[in-house]
């Protein structure tokens, strides 16, 4: 994992994804890696964000590159959001 991503991952609160491909990215790169949001460390600082925050992620069933992300990383919680962009190819 790059030490950029996991430093930017230390300190997330919220944390939303739209139509993100980072599944594939997931499964080819980096393996066993989990992100919690609030994550541990910020929480270390300012505990009384505990129980807020999360991962929100919103995909389209009709987007090749958008999925679903909950179960995907290991202990890692994701409100996975279906909305509905259509099926018009521009």
């Amino acid at each position: 994992m790059n030490s950029g991503f996991s430093s930017l991952v230390d300190n997330l609160v919220l944390f939303y994804t739209l139509g993100s491909p980072l599944a594939f990215y997931y499964l080819r790169e980096w393996g066993n890696y989990s992100i919690k949001v609030p994550s541990d460390k910020i929480l270390k600082y300012y505990p009384s964000l505990k129980g807020f925050g999360g991962w929100f992620n919103f995909y389209s069933k009709h987007d090749l590159f958008a999925y679903p992300l909950n179960g995907l990383f290991p202990n890692t919680e994701v409100v996975d959001i279906s909305i509905d962009v259509g099926n018009i190819i521009v």
